[in-house]
C-alpha cells in the first residue's frame, strides 16, 4: 500500500487541520495509508520520510529548521 504523510499547522486562517482531513480522505479513496502530524518534528527523521510515497506540507506563516528542509529534500530526491 502507498503511504502518505500530511503535516499541518501554522496560521489557522487557512484551516490547516480541516484541509489535512480533506486531503487524507481523498488519499484513502486512492488506496493510500495516511499519517497526519500537527508538528514539524515529523520532518526530523529522514529515514522515516523516505518510507512515504507522498509528503504533503500544509503549513503557512511558520518557520522551519533547515535540518527539516534538508531531510525532506533528501527524501524526495532519493533514487531506488
Amino acid at each position: 500500500m502507498r503511504r502518505a504523510i500530511i503535516v499541518f499547522g501554522g496560521w489557522e486562517g487557512h484551516e490547516p487541520a480541516q484541509v489535512s482531513q480533506i486531503f487524507s480522505e481523498i488519499l484513502k479513496k486512492e488506496n493510500f495509508e495516511t499519517e497526519i502530524s500537527d508538528t514539524l518534528t515529523a520532518f526530523s527523521d529522514v529515514q522515516k520520510l523516505k518510507t512515504y510515497h507522498l509528503i504533503i506540507p500544509i503549513w503557512t506563516m511558520g518557520e522551519i529548521k533547515s535540518e527539516y528542509t534538508q531531510n525532506v529534500s533528501e527524501a524526495v530526491t532519493q533514487t531506488e
